[in-house]
């Protein structure tokens, strides 16, 4: 399915399975861990983290999730103290892999998990989002399944520098509108709907629905409506993302957004920051995403309507 980025803590989050970062000995530590805990009912959860034991750091075991909107909850170790950073990623690639692969044996629908080592002293926040956008998308390219990545703390979220410096710019921008030439000139269609005209793309694109769902972190049950019904709706942040799937162009995307009955303006944010992408030719979703998450808190999710 998708990941989504969302602004809470685990304990707000309905998921089949809750991911919690565990220290390797069966205590709880202060802070978001102990949030949930206290969540779930402290004194049965530190009951049953102890009947596990130690856990080695990058392994993971599950409880009951008790009273969080949880079936189970995976706690995975994280590194030791006096670890290197490279150490230290090694060990958190493994808790992210082996929290996924115990979730799967679950057979769940959705996943809440934290960016692990986010709010530590010791380790490189954007390194930490890094691995983690990383191992939640190589893992839903292969299972169909839904992740929900909880970021509690904005501030904790951080972009690359060069990238937070381009946006920031952007959004002092205080213009009407922007520049660019209508897309009737290169695509005179304007009778066609939004659905056919996604396909149509597709095929002169030589592109495959499932390339274009992926790139776009789309629902693929979106495509496989649109495939039935080219007239339905969809959602303004579908389309967006099925544009940016395609790699559009700028006049494209106004077009393709147009037949959704949409548009993107120069007064909401969150359009800026679209256009900012699409305008420089940068179609990574996740990238999109995170700089979404970190100005507005919204992203690009399909939905499936």
């Amino acid at each position: 399915m998708a990941y989504k980025i969302v602004h809470k803590s685990l304990k707000s989050i309905k998921a089949d399975v809750i991911v919690n970062a565990a220290n390797t000995k069966p205590i709880c530590t202060p802070g978001c861990e102990m949030e949930l805990y206290v969540a779930a009912d402290a004194e049965k959860m530190l009951d049953a983290r102890r009947m596990l034991g130690e856990i080695e750091q990058g392994k993971a075991a599950s409880t009951e999730a008790y009273n969080l909107m949880a079936a189970r909850v995976i706690h995975t170790a994280m590194p030791r103290h006096g670890c290197d950073n490279r150490a230290k990623e090694k060990v958190l690639r493994n808790c992210y892999r082996n929290s996924f692969k115990l979730a799967g044996s679950f057979s769940c629908k959705s996943i809440a998990v934290p960016i692990f080592m986010l709010d530590s002293k010791t380790f490189p926040k954007r390194k930490a989002i890094e691995i983690a956008m990383g191992e939640v998308t190589k893992y839903l390219s292969k299972n169909d399944i839904t992740i929900y990545i909880a970021v509690p703390q904005i501030d904790e979220f951080v972009l690359p520098d060069n990238l937070m410096q381009d946006i920031d710019s952007l959004l002092y921008y205080e213009g009407e509108s922007y520049g660019g030439n209508s897309l009737q000139d290169t695509i005179e269609k304007e009778t066609e709907s939004f659905g056919e005209c996604f396909f149509r793309l597709v095929d002169e694109k030589g592109l495959t629905d499932a390339t274009v769902y992926n790139k776009a972190n789309v629902n693929r049950k979106v495509i496989s409506k649109l495939r039935i019904k080219p007239d339905r709706n969809v959602d303004k942040k579908t389309a967006i993302a099925l544009a940016i799937g395609l790699e559009l162009d700028i006049n494209d995307t106004e077009y393709f957004l147009k037949l959704a009955g949409f548009a993107l303006s120069p007064r909401i944010k969150f359009d800026r920051i679209v256009r900012y992408f699409i305008e420089s030719g940068k179609y990574d979703i996740q990238e999109i995403n995170e700089a979404l998450f970190k100005y507005t808190e919204r992203v690009l999710v399909g939905a499936d309507k």
